[in-house]
């Protein structure tokens, strides 16, 4: 179910069973009241008044409540269908289902990658909805889903304070370089700047690094999220929410590998230090600066430790394989 506000876009918390496709697309929830065989889209009161006012709408087969329902939809709802869009094959509605490799697609992309697999392993997802969707695993792969935001989360704060200590830890490398070269500071001026900027190379690095893991996570954060929000609003359209749960384990396994990447070799209280050579008057001519850049710190062991592991069956029913 989705909670949804008018058509003025003004928030409330009416609950929706369909909302409208269109509206959606701009941020807007809004009850549907029809759905277009043509558009393959929920359509509001507005919606449905547009198809009847735009000439080249007029042909589209609107379906009203207890119109085109499948086995198991009550008659008082509108039909079942999904309405994911391929992000390959534009415009394209995900409404396939691959049994030998448990994913979803368009017509186009079953086509496309899956032509070697058997014709008795590929469904249509509205025709096959009561064979082909499970409450529970859609619930299992809702809770996995959101324990996985939930990593992500962690992993962004980690990242946002692991910038904080290496800012603090910049500072005062340079605060030493500045200290020391007031000893020398005629014969050192211009060593003193290549010092510097060994420094700020130094920061940049590990800053820009820090920084992309940091995009990365929250990327994978926002896809997670998008998918739950889908799952969210999809609760009484079946259809619907087998394609997006379909979609949520994709994103997942997709989360699984980058946390997976990011437990292992990470660096906590970054240092970027600076140690003075006491014997740079007599050296200084040959000097490439006043001192070395280091940057120091220790792996991260204790952030994310394995417990234990178990085999789970995230296959709907009617698989033949587990």
């Amino acid at each position: 179910m989705a909670y949804s506000g008018s058509t003025q876009m003004n928030m409330s918390e009416e609950v929706f069973d369909y909302i409208c496709t269109m509206c959606d697309r701009e941020k807007k929830t809004v009850k549907a009241v029809k759905y277009c065989v043509e558009c393959k889209d929920y359509c509001c009161q507005t919606c449905t008044d547009i198809h009847k006012k735009v000439s080249l709408l007029f042909g589209h087969s609107l379906l009203d409540v207890g119109q085109g329902s499948q086995a198991g939809n009550q008659p008082s709802n509108l039909p079942e269908f999904p309405t994911e869009r391929c992000c390959v094959h534009k415009g394209k509605i995900i409404d396939m289902y691959c049994e030998e490799h448990n994913s979803v697609g368009c017509y186009a992309c079953i086509a496309t990658d899956h032509k070697s697999c058997p014709e008795s392993k590929i469904f249509s997802v509205p025709d096959m909805l009561d064979v082909l969707f499970n409450s529970s695993d859609s619930q299992q792969t809702e809770t996995r889903l959101k324990q996985m935001m939930g990593v992500m989360s962690t992993l962004s704060e980690s990242k946002g304070t692991q910038l904080e200590a290496l800012c603090e830890a910049k500072e005062k490398a340079t605060e030493q370089v500045a200290k020391f070269q007031k000893v020398i500071e005629t014969m050192v001026r211009n060593a003193a700047d290549t010092s510097r900027k060994d420094i700020e190379e130094a920061y940049k690095k590990v800053e820009q690094e820090i920084l992309q893991d940091k995009r990365n996570i929250d990327n994978t954060k926002n896809v997670l999220q998008e998918t739950d929000e889908k799952l969210t609003k999809a609760a009484s359209n079946r259809a619907q929410r087998f394609v997006c749960s379909k979609l949520a384990q994709k994103h997942i396994k997709d989360a699984e590998l980058e946390t997976t990447q990011h437990r292992t070799g990470v660096i906590t209280n970054v240092q970027i230090s600076f140690h003075p050579i006491h014997a740079l008057k007599d050296y200084i001519q040959g000097l490439h600066g006043i001192g070395k850049v280091q940057i120091a710190g220790k792996k991260r062991i204790d952030l994310y430790k394995l417990k234990s592991s178990k085999d789970i069956n995230i296959r709907v029913s009617g698989d033949t394989k587990t």
